[in-house]
């Protein structure tokens, strides 16, 4: 299995990406596909294409701090789902960054909308993966996510502080606590 890095909307892998990104995640998820690659000068953001034996698997997206590594996006492709690249891929972004925190957000599985199986499921995965909840209920965007982290010493202002730096003030609206669990 081969993780690289995708510096552009122009890479050769770049249209896999963005299939796995449309069918992956719902439209109120997702933000335009270009601004995934937006803040990679910066150094603030990455995108990487997962691949083996020249076979588009996955893609991972992540936005950075000095203290937190957020997971923005990750999705395997669905053909390759439930044979362990997903846990390969997290096993290797925790190698990678072994001396910060990790944080996601998953839907929150306790709702009415959606399919709760799924979302479970999903936690299940995470948890598995050294992923724990921080019992924090954001709202995105108007979504509302549950945020999971590889410590538990994970704050809201961490996460916050993360948005604030690469999206600067105008996203001070966007983003709220909405319960501690």
């Amino acid at each position: 299995m081969k993780i690289q890095r995708i510096n552009s909307i122009h890479s050769p892998l770049a249209d896999d990406l963005e299939t796995l990104y449309i069918n992956a995640f719902p439209s109120y998820e997702r933000k335009p596909f270009e601004s995934l690659f937006s803040h990679q000068e910066t150094g603030f953001a990455e995108v990487f294409a997962i691949t083996e034996d020249e076979r588009f698997i996955g893609m991972i997206s992540t936005l950075k701090s000095s203290q937190l590594i957020f997971v923005e996006y990750f999705a395997i492709s669905p053909e390759y789902r439930s044979l362990g690249y997903g846990s390969k891929v997290l096993s290797l972004l925790k190698e990678k960054y072994h001396d910060m925190n990790i944080c996601l957000e998953i839907e929150v599985v306790q709702t009415d909308e959606g399919i709760i199986e799924e979302r479970l499921r999903r936690l299940q995965f995470y948890e598995k993966n050294g992923f724990q909840q921080l019992n924090m209920i954001v709202n995105l965007f108007d979504v509302e996510f549950e945020l999971l982290g590889t410590s538990s010493e994970i704050t809201f202002e961490e996460y916050f502080t993360l948005y604030e730096q690469i999206h600067g003030d105008s996203f001070k609206d966007k983003l709220y606590l909405i319960d501690e669990l």
